[in-house]
């Protein structure tokens, strides 16, 4: 990492990689202006790029604190983790009755977490501290946060069926890493929710806790990995699966989904205009037809509110999940989808709140009206799968991220500064509904390939929870790999990323199908 040109090109793609959502530019001159400058007495590359960009040496202490307690928590969580069987499913027949439980539990973390999502919060001068916003210290690479506009939770769905437990959860926050999965599975197996039937998927808002990414790559959206953040976080994610374990009754399932345009999103890849409509709804009820919990699945970027908002906010999905809320008297989830291409469309509003108001109160009224569809039942088979996949050697082409995107002939390796092997795969059918995880940002090609597939295995409702399980970054198909651009340039495992996952994704769609029996 410290060596010549591949600590120069590592820099050029984390600050590329800290560009706005929306307006993921690169300035050439910049960086051609830097790699020219003469090295400064010594001063490796790296350093002296981060210092230009105004991001503080790499090898400051604090960062390497950081590596260091990230580095042994990943070991303590991860390293007994048995992957030696790698595919592993559950299958009920449905004779048994369904049995739903919804939890709640707030995640705003403590005053002055920097939020997760934008780059260009990075501080003036990082690591100043500013005990006033700030007063423990948490925000170090980028500005504290200046309170709370609305809190950000994790929402948590718990069907039962014959002794079998599925669960669904959303989190506000801007991805769910490999470490806050395996972590919050430990600490809900007790309570016999098991990897084959659990899937976290966060929100993508941009407005919710950052110090909670633990490989390196991230903290420059993020900021360095904070224990006393992470656990927070994790201890109420599974509080919520818990809650929802705990209140658990006889009740009535469904679900529906509509492709009709409804002109909320839109793709942001230059010359690209594909969007995946559809939006999916899982209605739960309690045994006498009365709203238990709601889980709504769409394809999404959380930035309706931009970089310059420094509140914590569960943005225009939170907004809708709040109406939803409010007019049902239920737990309302969302689940993104594949979002990778596509950022939301205005419906109106003078300003970034406005327009967010006005996006979730358009999305809940296309979720009720879905709703008011679906007819439920108190029996569903239940099946749950999981599948451990092998990662290839992660690597970046910087040039990827120039405006106009560069050929990308130089590589960078990305050795230890992102997700390992053993990435979570998982799916979970209830009826007639598929729900398979993605880890991390895929673009709607991607989602619409993998849909397609669950439809020719006789799941014409397979839908896709984005930003679960783990996080790789972004995953696009060979096609848009080799075009180039911010997507491109942040698909970290080469162009077989997109192929990868879409073939791991099969994989857990063919475990889900009703001929096949456990495997645990």
């Amino acid at each position: 990492m410290r060596n010549s040109i591949q600590s120069w090109m590592v820099c050029f793609a984390l600050a590329a990689c800290g560009t706005s959502a929306d307006a993921h530019s690169i300035d050439r001159a910049f960086f051609e202006e830097v790699a020219r400058t003469p090295d400064l007495a010594g001063e490796e590359p790296v350093d002296r790029l981060m210092r230009a960009a105004g991001m503080g040496p790499f090898d400051h202490p604090l960062v390497q604190a950081a590596m260091e307690v990230a580095e042994a928590y990943r070991s303590e969580v991860l390293d007994p983790i048995d992957t030696s069987r790698r595919r592993s499913s559950f299958h009920t027949d449905g004779l048994g009755e369904i049995r739903v439980g919804a939890g709640s539990r707030a995640v705003t973390p403590a005053r002055g977490c920097p939020l997760a999502g934008y780059g260009d919060r990075i501080k003036t001068i990082p690591f100043l501290w500013n005990p006033i916003l700030d007063p423990l210290y948490y925000a170090k690479l980028l500005k504290a946060s200046h309170g709370v506009h609305d809190e950000v939770y994790a929402k948590a769905l718990v069907i039962e069926s014959d002794g079998e437990r599925a669960c669904l959860v959303g989190v506000d926050a801007v991805g769910v890493t490999q470490l806050i999965f395996e972590d919050v599975l430990r600490a809900v197996e007790p309570y016999g929710i098991e990897r084959e039937g659990l899937i976290i998927g966060g929100s993508h808002s941009h407005g919710g806790p950052g110090d909670a990414a633990d490989r390196f790559l991230w903290w420059f959206a993020a900021d360095l990995f904070d224990l006393r953040i992470y656990r927070a976080l994790v201890d109420e994610v599974a509080g919520a699966i818990i809650d929802a374990v705990a209140d658990l009754e006889p009740g009535r399932i469904g679900v529906g989904s509509t492709n009709e345009d409804f002109g909320l999103s839109r793709n942001r890849r230059e010359g690209q205009t594909i969007v995946d409509p559809e939006l999916a709804v899982l209605r739960a009820d309690d045994a006498g037809g009365n709203p238990k919990a709601i889980v709504f699945n769409f394809a999404v970027h959380g930035t309706m509110l931009g970089g310059d908002n420094m509140r914590f906010t569960a943005d225009c999905m939170g907004r809708a999940r709040a109406e939803l809320e409010t007019t049902l008297g239920a737990t309302a989830l969302f689940l993104n989808g594949t979002e990778g291409d596509v950022s939301p469309s205005s419906v109106g509003g003078a300003d970034d709140w406005e327009r967010s108001q006005l996006w979730g109160e358009a999305m809940a009224e296309h979720v009720l009206s879905l709703r008011d569809e679906i007819t439920t039942w108190d029996r569903a088979e239940l099946s749950g799968a999981h599948v451990f996949v092998d990662l290839p050697a992660p690597y970046m082409r910087p040039g990827f991220f120039l405006e106009p995107p560069a050929p990308g002939n130089m590589t960078v390796p990305l050795f230890g500064l992102v997700e390992r092997n053993d990435t979570n795969f998982s799916g979970i059918r209830v009826g007639p509904a598929l729900f398979v995880s993605m880890p991390g940002e895929a673009t709607t090609a991607i989602g619409l390939e993998i849909k397609e597939y669950g439809d020719s295995r006789g799941h014409p409702r397979s839908f896709v929870v984005g930003l679960a399980n783990g996080h790789l970054g972004y995953m696009v198909s060979q096609d848009e790999y080799w075009a180039g651009g911010y997507e491109s340039g942040a698909t970290l495992y080469g162009p077989e990323t997109g192929p990868l996952m879409v073939e791991s994704a099969e994989a857990v769609i063919d475990l889900l199908t009703p001929s096949r029996r456990r495997l645990r």
